[in-house]
């Protein structure tokens, strides 16, 4: 009586599993192949299962029995049919059940993964395409909250906060990570911290998503300017001077480089057009009066009258 009533207990929780996977499959089974295989996986299984604990017959459960003599013919008498136990063919039927189920089900799992992964869009192309069609933005592309942080960074930077700067060009390449504007502003707080090493492993991090960012450039060679490595230096204010970048604090810098390597004629030859440029900076006059003595005079001249007109 203890096994009829566990069978039938069984045969109930089946029939409900059945049902409720059914249930769920008909619902969610449109969400993507994922769901479809695993709900149809579990749902057939547990159909499976509530039939084969049924009381529906089925004859390749039933056995035909030989007559009592073997050795007599079989078609001497009518053969003798009887059902098994039903608890018998549970007992062999539902581990055998359980292992078939249980290796669908990995199936079903690792197809419904594989299959997600090839219907899944690439994130962000459809976003910027809607981006691109609103507005016409110039390289490089960024957005409205990376311009915010970038300029808060920026006025702390100019107030010598270089912490809080940082914390805020930290949160643009949270958003952006190659944001040249972010990665070059960070290697520049590193760089007024003198902190020169840190300061080019972080752009030359810029220089590889953006090789011919000129001001990235200059800070690299002004990097190893300050760690007196002049052809390193040089190597890179080369790359920006041929690229006609011409600021005058830059050619400024590459003239101080070749003054370091002794070249005179070149850091004269840039030296004079700083000042075409800026006829300002008194102490670009200096150094042409101590490097060309034919005109030292003028030079100096030049430099007081400037530095009088500020004063």
């Amino acid at each position: 009586m203890e096994e009829k009533d566990s069978s039938t207990g069984k045969r109930k929780w089946y029939k409900r599993l059945a049902l409720a996977s059914l249930l769920l499959f008909a619902i969610f089974w449109s969400l993507g192949p994922f769901f479809f295989w695993i709900l149809f996986g579990f749902s057939s299984a547990f159909v499976f299962l509530a039939f084969y604990s049924s009381d529906i017959k089925v004859s390749i459960f039933t056995r035909t029995l030989p007559p009592d003599n073997p050795y007599r013919s079989y078609q001497s008498r009518p053969a003798v049919t009887t059902q098994q136990d039903p608890v018998s063919i549970m007992r062999k039927v539902v581990p055998m059940s359980i292992i078939i189920i249980g290796g669908m089900a990995a199936l079903l799992v690792v197809a419904g993964i594989f299959s997600t992964k090839n219907t899944v869009t690439p994130n962000n192309e459809s976003d910027t395409t809607s981006e691109s069609t609103k507005v016409e933005i110039s390289e490089p592309v960024q957005s409205d909250k990376e311009t915010l942080y970038v300029d808060k960074g920026n006025a702390f930077f100019s107030e010598i906060k270089y912490d809080s700067a940082l914390w805020y060009y930290e949160k643009v390449l949270v958003l952006n990570p190659e944001n040249k504007y972010a990665i070059y502003n960070k290697a520049l707080v590193f760089f007024m911290k003198k902190d020169f090493w840190k300061s080019i492993g972080i752009i030359r991090t810029c220089l590889r998503a953006h090789p011919d960012y000129n001001e990235g450039l200059w800070l690299l060679g002004d990097d190893f300017y300050e760690l007196n490595y002049y052809d390193s230096a040089i190597a890179n204010l080369e790359k920006a001077y041929r690229n006609d970048y011409t600021a005058p604090d830059f050619l400024e810098l590459m003239g101080d480089v070749y003054l370091k390597k002794n070249n005179t004629l070149k850091a004269i030859e840039l030296y004079k057009k700083v000042i075409e440029q800026d006829p300002t900076k008194s102490e670009v006059y200096r150094y042409l009066a101590g490097l060309d003595p034919s005109n030292a005079d003028w030079y100096r001249k030049k430099a007081d009258s400037i530095d009088k007109s500020i004063k």
